[in-house]
Formats: structure tokens, C-alpha cells, sequence
């Protein structure tokens, strides 16, 4: 079965473990820790076989299982006469571990269909209420978005705080949660959330006359205050259903009395998905709070053009960084023509270069700057369908080689306000890493000693 059929709506564990694959070659990797922490949520690192008989216990036999497990899959596939992945509708009631590879390395799954009530699933609210940290879950599902078709968000706006809970109840019976979260906005992050939520709409506006119509609708939905909750969804069946989606606006419009001001839902997985990189991705909503909203004309005729420069090429859009003059003019500090790029290395030999667009790769290595890490999300903030390279590392490049016009983009971008909330988010995250470190020495060595001496391992 290919995995795209398999419907892993109710197995955030699964997720955690694919976030654990993405991010294991990175230093002090938060994978790690969303991983172990989500190992001592399931099952506080111990695991038994069929007959009670303890087959893992403590981090390290997990994380050595796991790698196993890889190694063999990488090497030689998915092998069914080891052990199919046992389903119900399409569901894995068993084998996260392998899933999770499977999906990583693109194998198909061997599955096969059981009639079984013994089962547990592990979906996002399990974790929720284990307390594990709503960073890593955010962090996991920016990643995983494209694992899950039809899901749909939420945007619950302040005008009907006191009934947002109802919106559960609504949909409950048919529907499973994926994702529940807060973000804050200020003056520009409401307007540019406007822009995101109802773009193409002739109310809004343009860039031109900086979404002039976005005033009037943000203070309606926000009543001044800053916070947005936004649930994302699936119905239970897996399938998209936009008749549904819009008799829920419906019946929580007529509770919240608050007409078209108190909630917006995602159309489909397009508008879903641009939801999502916005506000899950801190460079980005750092983008959102704290650009100057201008009409860029040249910039933006030049993107469209690198777009079909790309497809031309057929190179995802996502083994891409846009770097140098674009990141300012996407926070609306300079208008430019000019479009410098980094490439994914297995991505930089199938680019034919043009002479309207730079690759900078070796600009980067020439300044002893490895861009490997530009990929991961904690550097990099989505605008236009595009990955642009947070600010801070544009000034940390433009500090290294500082030509004239390095000096003159870097007092543009003192322009703009430092941000606060990466360095808060950076703290936490690096906290949680500590936590995960802490549970490794205290549980597995406590534990395994215990164990010992009743003589229930060797």
C-alpha cells in the first residue's frame, strides 16, 4: 500500500517519529526531544512483548531499535513476511516505527486489514493531555502538513472568545482534531493575516494601497485584542467535504451572533497550507508583525517569472532559499529586480543558470557559511509560495562580505525590530532538549537497575 492511502489522522505519534527522521542530523536536534518526550509519554520508555516480557527499556534501546529498523528498510525495503502493518479502514493500529520510516524513504507499506477492538490510537489530544509541549506539536505538524490532505483550519477570531469551545462541539461527531493552537498579531500582522485569509476578495485591497480594507475587517474580528485560536480538522472518513465546512461557519455564526466576524475555515489543502506556514514558523509570523506593507511592482514580476523559471527547470519550490535584496523586499524595505537563490545540493546540478537570477551557494561557502541548515525551518520564513531566508542570517552573510551595498541593506534592516520572539522560542526549545537529556540519565539507569535485581532483565 502506498503510504499516501494509509490515514494517519489519529496517529500524531507517527508524525513525531517522521519529525525524528527529518531532523537527526542536526546538533542537539529537536527532533530528539520530540521524540524521546513522546517515547516517555507512551509508554515512559518501556515496552513489553506479547507475553509481558520487557523487550525495550530506557531511551537508548528505543533510539538503537529505531535505527535498526531504518538500516533495514533503507536496505532492503519493507519486508512483508517480517510483519505487515495491521489496519482497520486504512488506519495502523500497530507499527508506528515503520510507518514512519516507510514514509521517510518513500518505501511502500505492506499492510494488512484486522477486526480487532484492542487497540489504542495517539492522536494529537493524547498528547495534549501528557502535557507534552505545544512547541514540538507545532513544530511537528508545520512539517507533516503535506502528510495530511483535507485537513482544514479554523480561524476563531477574539469577537466570539466565549464561545469558541462550541466550535468542538460542533464538529466532534464528525470530525478529529489535528491541531489547536493560539497566535498573537499586531496592527500589520492582522492586516497581512487578512491578506492571507481573504485574498483575492475586492474588499481587501492591495499592496498598492496597503490593504486598505483590511482595517475595518480586523477590527470587527479582533474587537482589540491580539490572539487567534486556530483548530485544524479532518473529517473521520479522511475525505474533503466543503458542504460540511460551510454548515459548521454556519451554525457557529448563529451561537456566536457575530455574522461573518467570528470565524473563517480553509476552502482546501492550498489555503490550508499557507495558513499554516504563516503562523507555525516564527521567522514568519516575525514577517507577518513587522514588514512595511508597500507595493513592490518589480519584485513581485520577478518572483512570477522565477516560478515559471523553476517549473521550467522542474525544481520544487522547496529546495530553494530566496536570499539577498528579495528578503528585504518582501519585508517591503527596498523594491529589487534582482533574485539570488540557494539550492538543496542534490537540486543545484539541475538548475540551468540563468542570467537573470544568481545561485549563491558558493557565494555562502566562499564565506565559510554552510547553508545545509537554511533548510530547516528555524531559518527560513514562507512568502508567495517561497522559503526566504530569515533576516538574520541575511545580515550575519551581509556583515561577512560587506561590499558598499552590503553596508547600505545593513542600516535598512536595522529598521527592523529585533525579534524577540524567536529568541523566547529559542529558549524554550533549547529547555526542552535539556528536559529530554534529563529523563535520559535519571529514567534509564534508575529503571534498568530496578529491573535487575528483580530479575526481569539480564
Amino acid at each position: 500500500m502506498s503510504f499516501d492511502a494509509i490515514n494517519l489522522q489519529r496517529r500524531f505519534d507517527v508524525f513525531i517519529k517522521l519529525y525524528y527522521l527529518k531532523k537527526a542530523n542536526q546538533k542537539a536536534s529537536l527532533g530528539r526531544a520530540a521524540y524521546l518526550l513522546s517515547i516517555h509519554c507512551l509508554n515512559n520508555f518501556i515496552e513489553y512483548d506479547d507475553n509481558k516480557k520487557i523487550i525495550k527499556c530506557g531511551s537508548g534501546d528505543f533510539e538503537k531499535s529505531f535505527e535498526y529498523t531504518f538500516k533495514s528498510i533503507e536496505k532492503s525495503g519493507f519486508q512483508r513476511e517480517y510483519s505487515p502493518i495491521p489496519i482497520i479502514n486504512g488506519k495502523p493500529i500497530n507499527g508506528a516505527h515503520r510507518v514512519a520510516i516507510s514514509i521517510y524513504l518513500n518505501k511502500r507499506v505492506a499492510t494488512e486489514e484486522v477486526k480487532t477492538q484492542d487497540y489504542t490510537n495517539f492522536p494529537y489530544d493524547f498528547f495534549v493531555e501528557r502535557q507534552y509541549p505545544q512547541e514540538l506539536l507545532e513544530r511537528v505538524f508545520f512539517n507533516m502538513i503535506k502528510h495530511l490532505p483535507n485537513t482544514y483550519c479554523a480561524c476563531l477570531f477574539p469577537s466570539s472568545e466565549d464561545t469558541h469551545n462550541e466550535f468542538l462541539k460542533i464538529i466532534e461527531n464528525e470530525c478529529t482534531v489535528v491541531l489547536d493552537y493560539k497566535k498573537g498579531f499586531n496592527r500589520i500582522g492582522k492586516t497581512v493575516l487578512m491578506e492571507i485569509l481573504y485574498s483575492g476578495e475586492d474588499w481587501l485591497g492591495n499592496r498598492k494601497n496597503k490593504f486598505n480594507g483590511a482595517s475595518d475587517k480586523y477590527s470587527r474580528c479582533f474587537l482589540n485584542k491580539n490572539e487567534v485560536r486556530i483548530i485544524c480538522f479532518q473529517f473521520n472518513n479522511n475525505e474533503p467535504n466543503i458542504e460540511r465546512v460551510l454548515k459548521f461557519k454556519e451554525l457557529y455564526r448563529a451561537i456566536a451572533r457575530k455574522l461573518k466576524h467570528s470565524i473563517h475555515i480553509t476552502d482546501n489543502d492550498d489555503e490550508t497550507s499557507r495558513l499554516i506556514e504563516s503562523t507555525l514558523n516564527e521567522n514568519s509570523m516575525h514577517w507577518m508583525n513587522f514588514q512595511i506593507i508597500r507595493a513592490l511592482p518589480k519584485f513581485t514580476k520577478k518572483m512570477l517569472e522565477f516560478e515559471n523559471f523553476l517549473i521550467k527547470n522542474n525544481v520544487d519550490k522547496d529546495a530553494v532559499i530566496i536570499v539577498g535584496g528579495s528578503v528585504l523586499a518582501a519585508y517591503g524595505l527596498r523594491d529589487t529586480d534582482d533574485i539570488d537563490f540557494i539550492t538543496m545540493k542534490s537540486s543545484s546540478a539541475d538548475i540551468a543558470m540563468d542570467i537573470d537570477y544568481d545561485c549563491h551557494n558558493q557565494y555562502f561557502a566562499d564565506l565559510g557559511i554552510d547553508t545545509d541548515c537554511y533548510f530547516d525551518e528555524s531559518y527560513f520564513f514562507n512568502f508567495m509560495g517561497f522559503r526566504f531566508l530569515k533576516v538574520e542570517e541575511l545580515k550575519r552573510f551581509k556583515l561577512k562580505r560587506n561590499e558598499y551595498k552590503d553596508r547600505v541593506d545593513l542600516k535598512l534592516i536595522e529598521q527592523l525590530k529585533p525579534n524577540n520572539y524567536i529568541i523566547l522560542s529559542k529558549m524554550r526549545l533549547y529547555y526542552l532538549i535539556f528536559k529530554c537529556y534529563l529523563i535520559n540519565i535519571k529514567i534509564k539507569p534508575t529503571v534498568k537497575k530496578i529491573l535487575y535485581k528483580l530479575k526481569m532483565i539480564s
